[in-house]
């Protein structure tokens, strides 16, 4: 998260804990159960200290897993760079009246905060949970969710099983809903009605012939998920996270005009180098998003997505077919898009 207010941070983590809840109720689960909560690690990263919401800080102080007043700029002489807080919280959350209120909850949930010293965008905050926590934890499934995306409440249960029931499906999405509000009343909202009706076609006519194809163009970065041995590169520290995290350093003058821009639908990137990954045959899978009001921030989300969708989709189309490629998938998947791009 960035700077989100406690209302969208808090959209989300009501979402995960009753989620992490429904897991503990499986009880005839040979994987969940009882004692779920003790294989799920929430991990919350706060890209720079000084952006961070005050009363999103407050709430995650309220939660028992920030504490005010340790973090600081150097140690010892040397810059930090992150501040890490750990802890088992037994505190949910409501909103009421556009309030949000703190209540005891006896379901735990294993949490893991980190709060990044500077503002280094999200491509490094992915960095910070693929490459460092990752590396440690050892995770199964990864679950990517935006702050002020509302999962709903089994929705990461049954992303879990599309890995479950597919052994080599790489990354799985479910569908994105707009919040309409009592009685649709948000579709009055031009804007709002636009965005739910490309929300509902992408749901209904793209991604259900994608994913029999075994490729997504696109796993959205406000709630998808992927497996985490799939996304490790080989010996030679080439792989999926070592292009999507190149993009981390081409907003200089080093990178080129069309690999600038591809950059700017980075997800589109790791979808592409998943099915693509060396002497492997990896599939991708389908298994609430808020939506945004502002014309301008509209218009700005809007043309960055196309400009960079359109530069990927060309970059897909000239690497034919590439040597050693990945499977059986992968000219299936070349022809389908070269069909629909023409």
């Amino acid at each position: 998260m960035y700077n989100e207010d406690e209302i969208l941070f808090a959209r989300t983590m009501i979402g995960v804990l009753k989620n992490v809840e429904y897991m503990c109720k499986r009880a005839e689960s040979k994987t969940w159960g009882k004692d779920a909560w003790k294989k799920i690690v929430v991990c919350v990263v706060s890209d720079g200290r000084a952006k961070i919401n005050p009363r999103t800080r407050a709430l995650l102080a309220g939660m028992g897993v920030y504490q005010e007043g340790i973090g600081k700029q150097q140690v010892n002489g040397k810059d930090v760079t992150a501040h890490i807080y750990e802890y088992t919280s037994q505190v949910g959350m409501v909103i009421k009246n556009d309030v949000v209120q703190l209540i005891p909850k006896q379901q735990p949930v294993q949490m893991l905060f980190c709060l990044k010293e500077k503002n280094q965008k999200k491509i490094n905050s992915h960095r910070w949970f693929f490459q460092a926590f990752g590396r440690v934890l050892d995770p199964n499934i990864c679950v990517l969710i935006d702050a002020g995306t509302k999962p709903g409440g089994s929705s990461i249960y049954h992303l879990w099983k599309a890995f479950d029931l597919e052994p080599m499906c790489a990354g799985a999405c479910g569908e994105i809903k707009a919040m309409l509000g009592t009685g649709g009343k948000n579709l009055l909202n031009p804007l709002v009605a636009t965005q739910n009706f490309e929300y509902k076609m992408s749901n209904i006519l793209d991604k259900p012939l994608e994913s029999a194809f075994g490729f997504i163009s696109v796993l959205p970065g406000a709630f998808s998920a992927y497996r985490y041995v799939a996304l490790q590169n080989d010996k030679n520290g080439q792989g999926p996270l070592e292009k999507y995290f190149a993009g981390e350093k081409m907003h200089g003058a080093n990178a080129g005009i069309f690999t600038a821009n591809m950059y700017l639908a980075e997800d589109r990137i790791l979808c592409f180098e998943l099915v693509t990954k060396r002497n492997c045959h990896w599939i991708l899978h389908l298994g609430d998003d808020n939506l945004l009001g502002n014309v301008g921030r509209i218009l700005s989300v809007v043309f960055t997505w196309l400009y960079g969708v359109s530069l990927m989709t060309c970059f897909v189309l000239s690497m034919g077919n590439r040597p050693a490629g990945s499977g059986p998938y992968y000219m299936a998947m070349v022809v389908f898009w070269a069909i629909l791009f023409v």
